[in-house]
């Protein structure tokens, strides 16, 4: 199975508490040549580092990016505050 990634997936899979989705995530991976539990643990640390640079840029700043659909800047700014 092949699959994508986009600028938009972590905005459109993390933004759910600025949206009134109040739920969980799943994760989607297989890992056949590493650690089960690291491979999993990894992807939450993940999930969780998305979630606060995504709480870092806030709500306002992720819905004026959707709308303007501008990539190249919005993918600076999620870069950037990933990895402040």
């Amino acid at each position: 199975m092949w699959g994508r990634c986009t600028s938009w997936t972590p905005l459109n899979g993390f933004t759910g508490p600025t949206r009134g989705y109040d739920g969980y995530y799943t994760l989607d991976i297989w890992p056949a040549r590493m650690d089960t539990v690291e491979a999993i643990r990894e992807s939450i640390e993940w999930i969780q580092a998305l979630r606060r640079a995504l709480d870092h840029i806030g709500g306002t700043t992720i819905e004026n990016m959707m709308r303007e659909g501008n990539p190249a800047k919005t993918m600076k700014i999620i870069r950037e505050a990933v990895f402040r």
